[in-house]
């Protein structure tokens, strides 16, 4: 199944994948290290560039849920004490008046 919310934030995660794969294979021809001398440093990248070392994927969903807190509250359907969230992985919630949203 397509994920349509990576989609719309331009992350296709077929063309990481295939990515990944030639970077392997390069690595492996030449007798390379990807751990150690190509995937350390592309963290090391985004941290610098993107986000503050924080799991990307966490990042995205705080901001999904952000905007979403804000959405509700614009639409005058919810107030700021009614909304609340826990992000952390697979381990993440969203709760409206205390109840959790699935």
């Amino acid at each position: 199944m397509e994920n349509e919310a990576l989609k719309y934030l331009g992350i296709y995660p077929e063309h990481i994948e295939m990515a990944d794969g030639i970077c392997e294979a390069v690595c492996r021809k030449y007798g390379i290290d990807s751990d150690e001398e190509v995937w350390e440093y592309v963290k090391q990248d985004f941290e610098e560039t993107v986000y503050d070392g924080e799991q990307l994927s966490n990042l995205i969903i705080y901001y999904i849920f952000r905007n979403l807190k804000s959405a509700l509250m614009e639409s005058g359907k919810l107030g700021e004490v009614d909304i609340d969230w826990y992000v952390n992985g697979h381990d993440t919630h969203f709760y409206i008046d205390g109840e959790e949203i699935a």
